[in-house]
């Protein structure tokens, strides 16, 4: 009765250890949980929003909105390519939805690939928490 017992209490840490790692990998590898900071994305983003997004993802389309890493903080935009169409494969236009100036609303940021984290898929909103 006891050598089943313990069988039983090692399969249920086996299967807990593996979920655990499957967890680790994805929302280390596959997966993005960021917290916004600022006001950089008003009102799509609003500061202490929780933000998931994809690590994978390598075709970036006007108007998705990423998180890149500058000056050692992370940073949100959206892609923002003119008609032009950007020729240069290894940067992005990236511009933030809360612009103070109108004349400034047609610059972008040049932003490497490299930088990129990840693409935004959804947002959590706080409501208080």
């Amino acid at each position: 009765m006891k050598q089943g017992l313990g069988k039983g209490y090692l399969r249920l840490f086996v299967r807990a250890a593996v979920f655990l790692l499957v967890l680790y990998l994805v929302f280390t590898r596959v997966l993005f949980l960021g917290r916004v900071t600022g006001m950089e994305m008003y009102p799509s983003l609003k500061d202490g929003d929780l933000a998931l997004g994809y690590r994978l993802e390598r075709e970036y389309r006007t108007g998705d909105v990423i998180v890149y890493e500058a000056g050692g903080a992370l940073h949100f935009g959206r892609v923002a390519v003119k008609e032009e169409e950007n020729t240069d494969e290894e940067t992005l236009s990236v511009q933030q939805d809360y612009q103070t100036d109108p004349e400034d609303s047609t610059d972008g940021d040049e932003v490497s690939r490299k930088q990129v984290r990840g693409r935004i898929i959804t947002i959590l909103r706080r409501r208080g928490l």
